[in-house]
């Protein structure tokens, strides 16, 4: 059973009711086809893994006359309309695997419905990560997204951006690789704006007016050039938030050392500030030191952190707000990937 019309990246239950209607005990092995890859599975019972879009149930016993009910916390990652046939495989008191086709599901996708922003918040373009701060990121902060290179943080980064880009926010990307913002950078010239900071720039983002090309993070000056000519573009009587990712914190870590950084940001993040922008900016705690990394840390107002977690399915990749000063916010994790065991 699940709902037939739900919200694209929105949480929603999937329930799988099976009943032994024999007078012997039976052994539940899996059940098929319960969804695709365009859904992702947050959380599932103990005794079910989740693969392919099947869910194995490790032979688990349901006696005579009983019912077992395992219940999927899922999310649709894609537009559209999606039918399942599941087929429930199971072991009878005589030993033979035998299968049973269940009711088709069919499910809609739909697009979410807009939210009404709270008040000195702005949204990040995740769900659980908003719901987590009770809202979305403060406004005019300077949070620390510290995190091991991952898809999950590549993704929680683009929508943070895109969030701003809808939102017809003014919005900045500080970064060495443009990544997926390419194609917000050419196609929302009136508000997004791109710092690239490589020796190849030229030959990752064409030439436009609100691109700023750089040959690295060896000189810090020239970013904070780079900052204060695209400042003077922007119309000083726009009164919508403004956001910006600085996606160059442990370049310019490992290029400067700790204390040259502490330096630069401790100018920086006023300045961002004054202007009337929330900051996200992200470090890899996996290349620093401890001692380098807390240094660096220490200089923003909130923290949140993406890392591994052992769960008794194996490891999953969990998301926690660690910190919000003088705000309130909520302190459980929330799950970021399907779990795999440690073997997968």
């Amino acid at each position: 059973m699940a709902k037939r019309q739900v919200e694209v990246d929105k949480e929603f239950e999937m329930r799988l009711d099976l009943v032994n209607v024999g007078r012997k005990p039976a052994l539940l092995v899996e059940v098929k086809n319960v969804f695709c890859k365009d859904f992702r599975v947050s959380s599932s019972p103990s005794w079910c893994t989740v693969q392919n879009g099947n869910v194995k149930m490790e032979n688990k016993e349901i006696g005579p006359f009983k019912v077992e009910t395992a219940k999927l916390a899922v999310k649709g990652l894609k537009l559209g309309t999606f039918t399942f046939n599941p087929q429930a495989t199971f072991v009878d008191d005589l030993g033979k695997t035998r299968t049973f086709d269940l009711q088709p599901v069919t499910v809609t996708v739909n697009p979410r419905v807009p939210r009404e922003r709270v008040v000195g918040k702005i949204f990040s373009g995740t769900p659980d990560l908003d719901h987590l701060l009770l809202g979305g990121l403060p406004e005019n902060y300077a949070i620390a997204l510290s995190a091991p290179s991952s898809d999950e943080r590549e993704t929680l980064v683009d929508r943070f951006l895109k969030a701003g880009v809808e939102a017809e926010e003014i919005t900045f990307h500080i970064t060495v690789d443009p990544g997926n913002t390419k194609t917000l950078a050419e196609q929302h010239q009136s508000n997004f704006y791109v710092l690239l900071c490589s020796p190849l720039a030229d030959s990752m983002l064409a030439n436009l007016p609100n691109v700023y090309k750089l040959k690295g993070v060896e000189n810090l000056t020239e970013i904070d050039i780079a900052l204060t000519k695209a400042f003077r573009t922007l119309d000083p009587s726009a009164i919508s938030p403004r956001r910006i990712c600085l996606n160059v914190i442990s370049d310019v870590l490992l290029q400067h050392h700790v204390v040259n950084t502490r330096r630069w940001l401790s100018t920086l993040l006023p300045t961002l500030k004054s202007k009337g922008f929330t900051v996200l900016a992200v470090i890899d705690p996996a290349i620093h030191t401890s001692e380098e990394t807390q240094a660096v840390l220490g200089l923003f107002e909130g923290e949140i952190s993406i890392h591994d977690k052992e769960t008794t399915k194996g490891t999953a990749r969990f998301l926690k707000v660690k910190k919000m000063t003088g705000q309130k916010f909520l302190k459980d994790e929330t799950p970021l990937t399907e779990e795999q065991s440690k073997t997968a």
